[in-house]
């Protein structure tokens, strides 16, 4: 299972976007704390790719969220080098987002909703990647705000952490 990997992944670059808002201008001197975080959403989807190839099972959607985290990793990236703007960074972002959210979600969540463990974890997993959506919409509609960019951090660490306990509660 691959849960854990993505999980502690996600927890650890969560809790760096917020000392990244904390940090400010501190932080931006180093080009190699600034594209942390691209480089995570790449290294995500080099890691979907290989859930993709190796999982019998729903290949497509995988490989799906597997570009758009590579294209995702690739417009941050771009974003943060001053090459593209936050709308168009984010034309790739929300729609990994929401698919992510799908995929972890609804399309993982097997047995009774109401009495399964598994099911509840992956559905937690995708609510919180269609909450990350909101956060990134909300800021691409009113603008960058402190406490928005401290909400899409607290998110990644939340779907981190979400990630981690679907991994407890998967059948063995």
């Amino acid at each position: 299972m691959t849960h854990p990997f993505f999980g502690a992944a996600f927890l650890f670059v969560g809790s760096l976007l917020v000392v990244e808002l904390l940090a400010g201008q501190v932080w931006r001197r180093s080009q190699a704390l600034v594209m942390l975080w691209p480089a995570t959403l790449f290294g995500a989807g080099v890691g979907m790719l290989i859930v993709t190839y190796v999982q019998p099972t729903e290949k497509a959607p995988h490989l799906a969220l597997a570009l758009l985290l590579l294209l995702g990793g690739f417009m941050e990236a771009r974003y943060r080098l001053g090459h593209v703007s936050r709308t168009t960074a984010d034309m790739f972002a929300i729609p990994a987002l929401l698919l992510g959210a799908f995929v972890i979600g609804p399309l993982h969540a097997t047995g009774p909703i109401l009495s399964s463990a598994t099911a509840q974890t992956h559905l937690l997993a995708g609510l919180v990647g269609f909450s990350l959506a909101g956060v990134r919409t909300m800021q691409l509609r009113l603008g960058r705000t402190a406490m928005l960019d401290a909400s899409f951090g607290a998110g990644v660490m939340l779907l981190g952490l979400s990630l981690l306990m679907v991994q407890q509660f998967h059948h063995r």
